[in-house]
């Protein structure tokens, strides 16, 4: 509505509006105020308003025309129970800021405010004592708010506390010249903490902090034990100047609720625990943490996770699962005190970081090869680790008598196993006897589900007699490097009848069980024909299938292989960074049970597959397509005259990071998605249409762009949506 400038009528009847529950207002470009005082009295029964896209916008509400004895009483909404204010780019208050009269919101539980870069804080603290149901705040994209509480001089007492008695979610986001939760005034400068003595979240639970390039400092050295003592979760993501989390123990003593901690893309941070100058020979009772999921990524400078010797005065003996991912400058993960105190964690995850060992000894604090850590460990992934030189000093291998999973992969200064017979070489492969094992092999096998095999772990394997694992149900096989490396399919087959998953990764392979269907033609590590009257009785179990950076693959398959006929048993299959790969299926065969694939990051690949083999996907549920800059299509003609694909149970569709891409199909033929409802078209700058012959969705009615893209598009149909979305 561009010419609506007023919604309002001062002359209203009393009763007008009474029972109005929502507002929406949305697109009004020359709206300047939502409400005026005199409708404030009418609108008892609201409980939502929405402002969205409102260009003029300056103020919600505009109080005129009111008598000195009006101007001592607070406008009410009584109802008011959820407040969206989104994309208001001129928006400066909620209520006229020279005016005298206070608003209040008794009832008010959740806001949301994005994308008003004119507003410099959202309430008065007057305004914040009627706050007391407020449970959810959300504000993000806001350039110029400088505090969401601005404390009005003159009226409030620097003793004073405000206290959000019920918000129980906070989340502040992307914005970028924010000093403090709580504004003395506007015009403040320097390191000020995000929160501080002013103000108190008694039962906030979960706070999420993003995007916020200024912020030094989120907590006041000395904070009121009782301002975070319920917060349970704590994201931390994309926050470059902050060097720490937690600058003391006296501060971690506040947070022994939280449950789980994530910090994530903050390029400045060094440290997350930080309690070096605690002195913990002083009478002090062991403080054990409720911490039970520990998440560090992407954190370039992290030197430590845990700074100092804390000496077994924090404990941190609940936490279950750790992942630290892409921390260069971080050497250990562990002092041996905090190591000693997990005696539940389940589930490690250490990925592309400097980490030379996993628990440093602390001085004062001796550790020896007896020594048990982890014991409840079931799942370990230590994955792209270069510098790794063990587990801990002094240890020969590693004992966790409860693990089920174990993810090894390219850390160059360890071995994954120890083997009783070792060999010190096997045909022209050598093995260091510097070169420390992780684990035994013959202690840890017979009790692992899921497991990572090298190509020399293979060799020293097949070297036993005996090599038949019943338990696995998982297998990673990586890094055979050699030129013209066999695929090991006599190994597979014989060695993992009950295999569920298998992935294929950071190989030279040029085919994948390149047999023929009755297990003849292929070739075993040393050059021996597989010989098997029915292979595919090996592989009964196998459901899942994944090829992840296979340099050298050109084709998943061949007519009349044994990798055909497995296929044909496969639900979901994954194909990632194969970049000699052009087409993922060429031919038809008969996919029984696929219901799920992915391909994504596969530089040369242009078409997913061929008008034929595109016909056997009637299981299809999910596709997902990302990151191939050379697809030109997804379905290509190859000749044969088909007319019609139908893509019966097709539910989700994702192209996403495909800059080739110009339709779905070049071709006329008629493309059925009877069960798509979820689409989403991400960076695809060159598709102007989804497809030339005719096309049917019945029930879908949006198009969305990202996966945080909740409304969507539509322009009637999804050809022209996609037209609509190109220009």
């Amino acid at each position: 509505m561009c010419q609506l400038k007023r919604i309002w009528h001062s002359q209203l009847h009393g009763q007008s509006f009474y029972k109005l529950a929502s507002l929406t207002v949305e697109l009004c470009e020359n709206l300047s105020h939502v409400f005026s005082s005199n409708s404030i009295d009418m609108l008892q029964s609201l409980n939502k308003i929405k402002a969205v896209g409102c260009p003029s916008l300056e103020v919600l509400f505009e109080p005129i025309n009111l008598s000195a004895e009006k101007r001592q009483k607070p406008l009410v909404l009584p109802a008011l129970r959820e407040l969206t204010l989104l994309n208001l780019s001129r928006l400066r208050d909620i209520l006229e800021s020279d005016c005298k009269v206070t608003l209040a919101f008794p009832s008010l539980m959740e806001v949301n405010v994005r994308g008003c870069h004119s507003l410099p804080y959202l309430f008065s603290s007057a305004m914040t004592e009627i706050l007391d149901k407020l449970a959810v705040l959300d504000v993000s994209c806001c350039n110029n708010l400088r505090g969401i509480i601005a404390m009005e001089e003159g009226k409030w007492k620097t003793s004073e506390t405000l206290k959000f008695h019920q918000l129980s979610t906070l989340k502040l986001g992307d914005l970028e010249n924010l000093i403090s939760f709580c504004l003395v005034s506007c015009a403040s400068d320097g390191l000020q903490p995000l929160f501080d003595e002013k103000v108190k979240f008694p039962n906030i639970e979960s706070m999420e902090i993003s995007h916020m390039n200024n912020l030094e400092k989120i907590w006041l050295d000395d904070l009121a034990s009782n301002a975070f003592n319920k917060l349970k979760t704590l994201v931390v993501k994309y926050c470059e100047k902050l060097s720490s989390i937690f600058l003391s123990y006296t501060m971690l003593t506040r947070f022994q609720n939280l449950e789980k901690i994530s910090v994530t893309d903050c390029g400045s941070l060094e440290v997350v625990f930080h309690v070096q100058e605690f002195n913990f020979s002083k009478a002090r009772p062991t403080s054990t943490f409720q911490l039970r999921e520990l998440v560090l990524m992407r954190l370039p400078k992290m030197k430590h996770v845990w700074s100092g010797h804390p000496q077994g005065g924090l404990t941190f003996g609940r936490l279950r699962c750790m992942k630290i991912v892409e921390c260069d400058m971080l050497k250990s993960l562990f002092p041996n005190s905090v190591a000693k105190s997990m005696t539940q964690l389940e589930e490690l995850l250490v990925w592309e970081c400097g980490v030379q060992e996993i628990i440093v000894e602390e001085d004062r604090v001796e550790m020896n090869a007896r020594d048990l850590f982890f014991p409840r460990l079931t799942d370990l992934k230590l994955l792209e680790l270069p510098d790794l030189r063990s587990f801990y000093r002094n240890s020969h291998t590693s004992t966790q008598p409860l693990l089920k999973k174990l993810r090894v992969r390219h850390c160059g200064k360890m071995r994954s196993f120890s083997f009783t017979c070792e060999y010190q070489s096997c045909r022209g492969t050598s093995t260091s006897e510097n070169q420390l094992a992780l684990f035994s092999f013959e202690k840890v096998m017979p009790n692992l589900k899921g497991l990572t095999l090298m190509s020399g772990d293979v060799i020293m394997m097949t070297l036993q007699h005996h090599y038949v694992f019943r338990n696995p149900i998982e297998l990673d096989l990586a890094c055979y490097h050699d030129e013209n490396v066999a695929f090991p399919s006599n190994f597979l087959l014989h060695g993992f009848p009950n295999l569920e998953v298998l992935s294929l990764s950071c190989s030279s392979f040029e085919e994948i069980f390149p047999e023929d269907a009755c297990g003849h033609g292929g070739a075993t590590f040393y050059g021996e024909s597989t010989d098997m009257e029915t292979p595919l009785k090996a592989l009964k179990n196998l459901w899942r299938l994944e090829l992840n950076k296979l340099c050298k693959l050109q084709r998943v398959w061949k007519d009349g292989s044994l990798m055909a006929e497995i296929l044909k048993h496969i639900e979901t299959l994954l194909v990632s960074e194969c970049s000699s790969l052009s087409i993922v299926l060429p031919s038809p065969t008969t996919f029984q049970r696929l219901v799920g694939l992915e391909v994504e990051d596969c530089a040369s690949l242009v078409h997913v597959g061929t008008c034929s083999a595109m016909t056997s996907l009637v299981h299809l549920i999910w596709l997902t397509l990302r990151n191939c800059d050379a697809m030109e299509d997804v379905v290509t003609d190859d000749g044969n005259g088909v007319e019609e694909i139908s893509f019966p149970k097709l539910q989700l569709l994702t192209l996403d990071g495909l800059p080739s891409l110009e339709s779905f199909t070049p071709t006329d033929c008629t493309f059925m998605f009877p069960s798509l409802w979820h689409i989403i078209v991400k960076q695809c700058p060159k598709m102007n249409i989804f497809c030339n012959g005719a096309l049917s969705t019945p029930i879908l009615h949006k198009v969305h762009l990202s996966d945080e893209d909740y409304e969507g598009r539509w322009e009637g149909d999804l050809n022209t949506t996609i037209q609509f979305l190109s220009t």
